[in-house]
C-alpha cells in the first residue's frame, strides 16, 4: 500500500488468454439491472481494464463518482494467465484523510490550546474522524476486490 492507498495484486487462471478476454467482455458488458456482481467497467483491446462499482454517489462527469476503482492488465506466462490489478479509494477520500491531518496538526500547534475547549473537542475527534474515514476507504477497496474475485473466480498468487 502506498501513501494514496493504493494496494497491487496478482492472480493466475489456468485458461487460455481468450477466455479470460471473453470473461472479462462480459463482466464489463452486463446491462445496468444485471446486479449480480456489483461490479462494471471497461475492457480495453490492449488487454487492460478499468473496474468499478457499479453504483455511484453522483453522475457529475468530471468527477470521481464511485468508491473505489480497480486498474489492471492481464498476460500469459507459462500455461497461465496472470492478471495485475491496483485498486485505490476514490481521490476525494485520499484528500480529505490528509486535509484532515493537516488540520489536527494546524489545531495541535495552537497557542493556549487547552484553555478553548472547541480545540480540545477537534484534537479529540479529528482522529476519531479520520479512523472512520480510513475503515470507509478499506471497506470499498476490499469489496470491490472480493466482488472481482467472485466475478472471475480468482485466487492470489502474492
Amino acid at each position: 500500500m502506498n501513501i494514496f492507498f493504493t494496494r497491487n495484486y496478482k492472480y493466475s487462471k489456468y485458461d487460455s488468454l481468450e477466455i479470460v478476454r471473453d470473461e472479462f467482455k462480459d463482466l464489463t458488458n452486463r446491462k445496468w439491472h444485471d446486479c449480480a456482481d456489483n461490479i462494471t467497467g471497461k475492457f480495453n483491446e490492449d488487454d487492460s481494464f478499468q473496474l468499478t462499482h457499479k453504483w455511484s454517489f453522483s453522475v457529475i462527469r468530471w468527477i470521481e463518482t464511485s468508491p473505489a476503482y480497480i486498474n489492471g492488465t492481464i498476460k500469459t506466462e507459462d500455461n497461465r494467465t496472470l492478471i495485475q490489478i491496483g485498486i485505490r479509494p476514490n481521490s476525494m477520500f485520499v484528500l480529505f484523510f490528509y486535509g484532515l491531518i493537516v488540520y489536527f496538526i494546524y489545531n495541535l500547534f495552537q497557542p493556549n490550546i487547552f484553555s478553548d475547549e472547541v480545540v480540545v473537542f477537534k484534537i479529540i475527534f479529528i482522529p476519531f474522524f479520520n479512523l472512520i474515514l480510513y475503515a470507509i476507504m478499506m471497506s470499498y477497496t476490499s469489496g470491490l476486490r472480493k466482488n472481482f474475485e467472485q466475478a472471475m473466480r480468482l485466487w492470489k498468487t502474492d
